[in-house]
C-alpha cells in the first residue's frame, strides 16, 4: 500500500496545527480542535454511509480514536490537567503545559475561568493523538480490506 503525496502533506499540515495550537493557545487551539472536529464528523459520516474502502479507512480511523478519548475519560480525572496525569501522552502534555500554566490542577469536572489555556491546550493534544492512532487505524482497516479481496494489491 502507497501513501500519496497528498495525505503525506495532510499528515504535515494537521501535526504542524497541533502544535501550533499547543505552543500559542487560543485561538489557534480552537481553530485546530474544530478542524480534528470536523474531520471527527467526516469520518463518521463516511463510515455510516461509505462504501467500500472509503467506509473501511473511516471504521479503521473511528474505532481507535475513539478508544483513546474514551481511556483518557476513564483512567483518571487528572488526564486533562497540568499535574497528576497517568497516561504516557496526558504527562508528556502536562510537561509541555507546567511552564506555562505554573502547575495549576484542574479536575476535568471543574472549568475555572484561571485556567482557561489548560482547556484549550490538553484537549487538542489529546485529539491530535486519538488523529494520529486512528490515521495509523484507518490504513492498517486498509490493508485488512486488500488482503481479504483476491487482485485487490
Amino acid at each position: 500500500m502507497q501513501i500519496s503525496i497528498r495525505i503525506l502533506l495532510a499528515i504535515v499540515a494537521m501535526l504542524a496545527i497541533c502544535v501550533a495550537g499547543a505552543l500559542n493557545g487560543p485561538p489557534i487551539a480552537w481553530v485546530a480542535a474544530t478542524l480534528l472536529g470536523v474531520a471527527f464528523v467526516m469520518q463518521a459520516i463516511n463510515a455510516a454511509i461509505g462504501s467500500g474502502n472509503r467506509r473501511s479507512f473511516a471504521i479503521g480511523l473511528l474505532i481507535p480514536s475513539a478508544a483513546y478519548l474514551l481511556l483518557t475519560f476513564v483512567v483518571s480525572e487528572h488526564e486533562y490537567a497540568t499535574s497528576n496525569g497517568r497516561l504516557p501522552t496526558t504527562q508528556l502534555f502536562q510537561s509541555m503545559a507546567r511552564s506555562k500554566y505554573s502547575d495549576q490542577t484542574m479536575k476535568l469536572k471543574d472549568f475555572s475561568n484561571e485556567l482557561r489555556g489548560v482547556r484549550d491546550t490538553m484537549p487538542l493534544g489529546h485529539l491530535c493523538v486519538a488523529m494520529t492512532l486512528g490515521i495509523a487505524g484507518g490504513y492498517y482497516a486498509l490493508w485488512i480490506r486488500r488482503r481479504d479481496i483476491p487482485d485487490a494489491g
